[in-house]
């Protein structure tokens, strides 16, 4: 019995994620900058329905326990983006070639225009410029 509480302890908890996750990467020969790669380039459906649930689970612990709901929010924001990105992606078929064109036209100089372009002097502002005679 005396174990099984040790289980609820989060410190242990922790302890026991970091020495998994560092066999698995000892294990698979990966450093860590090419393991975040792989799990950037990770955008399945289901992992990103895995994060939505991630978020609101940590929204409903921290509403739980009074902490703030900011960075559960920022967890729900990227799992919905995850899923828009995929939904953007299924819009057009693979293989397919989506021509976007943007054209501007200039419109010709004309003598009206070079001349509103020319700068203007402008009159001096302020009191030492308005020759205040003081007698």
């Amino acid at each position: 019995m005396r174990y099984i509480e040790l289980l609820n302890s989060p410190l242990l908890v922790i302890v026991a994620l970091l020495i998994f996750f560092l066999v698995f990467l000892r294990r698979t020969h990966l450093d860590f900058p090419a393991f975040v790669t792989a799990v950037n380039n990770i955008s399945s459906q289901p992992f990103a329905l895995l994060v939505l649930v991630i978020g609101f689970w940590m929204l409903v612990e921290c509403k739980k326990f009074g902490i703030d709901t900011t960075i559960a929010g920022g967890v729900i924001g990227v799992a919905s983006n995850m899923l828009q990105a995929q939904l953007k992606e299924a819009a057009h078929p693979p293989g397919s070639i989506v021509k976007t064109e943007s054209v501007t036209a200039t419109p010709p100089i004309t003598d009206a225009v070079e001349e509103a372009a020319k700068p203007v002097a402008l009159p001096l502002q302020g009191r030492a410029y308005k020759n205040i005679n003081l007698k």
